[in-house]
């Protein structure tokens, strides 16, 4: 009986949903657009109440922050999408005779982490009603509230605007059941999966179409053509924003021998702490579960005076981050594991990592993306032509990150032309379907109307191939490839 309250549960919110689809089907450009400016301007309104939310609840992060993600969530993916097409007939290519319609996928599951639990809500529902597609929502379990209230508040503006009810709704039950019984429902078009990696693999393992997410450890290196003032401060910016809790932040800073001292001085005029060599492994410890091989989730989002409480060592109340000084990545020469600081850590924490020369920094930065970082994102901060060169063809990610603050990079329409998401998919190294910033086109199919347009290259080839064979010359092949080629 447990079973069929699960298949019960889902089978009603897919009935729901796919009405929804249905009547969002019907919307022209002008009714879609609608709705999605009203859902942006109350997000946007709502900016600051839902941080404190968020914070509240979930009892990470910084309030702050928490209201810029939100107001970016809000105003970036908007501005992003809301002149693009997405309904009806969306484009006319009258030379080759071909039209192209938008058509929603249909109902959409969306797995939102407890990082960014309201701005994740904002940004995929914008995104999935500018698609047409009803969107169904599960939260982490510790999110739960912030995020319900965050889908209720913008369903309201949704529907004031002419969205059906059911076109936002939220999985509220906390019994993985009830969720893995819609994960597995056939009615369910896509799932987008922004959460941890078990949670993504088994939302991809369903059967169900699934775009996921990989992990992030981000390496940025500073070499001695960079600017070590603008760097540090673009690097505190980034790690520091809402304690480290985006995946996109750095990891761990690797800096060339010349930028090695001004690089710190400037990191600590801008309050990073970098923490005694006695107590690095202290602080590796706290953050890192050597058996479990991850992050300890009681590190997440703290303050990084908190952290620095926890191993014993006196900050300034106004500290941002901890910088900890590694000798290489792993052991030199040794099979042993990595050091538990050159993993993925969302908090204040740094990996410090001198490097010998630029060869060597590119090394270790390979390294350190092999640690479960593997088509995410690294930056460079260089002005080195030959330098960015090899790093562009060597590092195995999707964001290259020239001379920018990594999490506001990787996350797009901060400082550069990214399109603006909070769903990284790293591609099929990372086990993802996609390499990209997940968004509009992401949930569209698309439809291709094709006018007659007859290949007079082919015709000419397909009267030659008719004939028997002749055994041609190498010339005359290639001859034979010209005409088609020319048309």
């Amino acid at each position: 009986m447990s079973g069929e309250k699960y298949t019960t549960y889902a089978a009603e919110v897919l009935e729901r949903a796919c009405e929804a689809a249905r009547r969002m089907r019907e919307w022209d450009q002008a009714a879609t657009d609608r709705v999605v400016t009203a859902v942006a301007e109350t997000a946007y309104a709502l900016r600051h109440e839902l941080a404190e939310a968020a914070c509240e609840e979930t009892g990470i992060g910084v309030v702050g922050d928490k209201t810029v993600k939100n107001a970016w969530a809000a105003m970036a993916v908007y501005h992003d999408i809301i002149e693009r097409r997405s309904a009806g007939c969306i484009d006319e290519d009258a030379a080759r005779g071909v039209t192209t319609f938008a058509e929603p996928r249909g109902p959409v599951l969306a797995l939102t982490p407890l990082t960014n639990p309201t701005s994740t809500v904002i940004a995929k529902l914008l995104v999935a009603l500018k698609a047409r597609c009803p969107l169904i929502l599960s939260p982490h379990r510790a999110a739960r509230k912030c995020s319900k209230l965050a889908a209720q508040r913008l369903l309201e503006a949704a529907q004031q605007a002419g969205a059906p009810e059911a076109a936002v709704q939220v999985v509220s039950k906390a019994d993985k059941g009830y969720l893995e019984a819609i994960l597995e429902h056939r009615a369910l078009s896509l799932i987008v999966a922004t959460s941890t990696g078990k949670l993504v693999k088994w939302a991809q393992d369903s059967g169900r179409p699934c775009l996921g997410v990989g992990p992030g450890n981000v390496p940025a290196i500073v070499d001695d053509t960079a600017d070590p003032a603008v760097a540090a401060q673009k690097i505190v910016t980034s790690k520091g924003f809402d304690h480290g809790t985006v995946c996109a932040s750095e990891q761990a800073l690797i800096a060339t021998p010349k930028a090695q001292a001004p690089l710190r001085a400037a990191l600590e005029a801008r309050g990073a702490v970098f923490v005694p060599a006695e107590l690095v492994e202290r602080l590796g410890e706290v953050c890192f579960d050597k058996d479990a091989g991850t992050m300890r989730a009681e590190v997440v989002g703290r303050p990084a005076t908190v952290l620095a409480e926890r191993i014993g060592l006196e900050v300034p109340a106004e500290t941002r981050l901890l910088v900890a000084e590694l000798p290489a990545v792993r052991p030199e020469g040794t099979s042993e594991a990595p050091h538990p600081l050159a993993h993925e850590i969302l908090a204040p924490v740094l990996a410090y990592l001198p490097a010998a020369d630029p060869a060597h920094a590119l090394e270790m930065c390979l390294q350190v993306v092999a640690l479960g970082g593997v088509g995410h994102t690294a930056v460079l901060h260089s002005e080195d032509e030959a330098l960015i060169a090899r790093f562009a063809e060597t590092v195995p990610v999707h964001r290259l990150l020239l001379n920018q603050p990594a999490t506001q990079g990787a996350l797009g329409g901060f400082t550069n032309a990214l399109r603006p998401s909070l769903s990284l998919a790293c591609g099929a190294r990372a086990g993802n379907d996609v390499a990209a910033n997940l968004t509009l086109e992401h949930l569209l199919e698309y439809r291709h109307l094709l006018a007659e347009r007859p290949n007079p290259g082919w015709q000419a080839v397909a009267e030659e191939a008719a004939k028997p064979p002749q055994n041609p010359s190498a010339a005359e092949a290639q001859a034979a490839r010209d005409r088609y080629r020319r048309g």
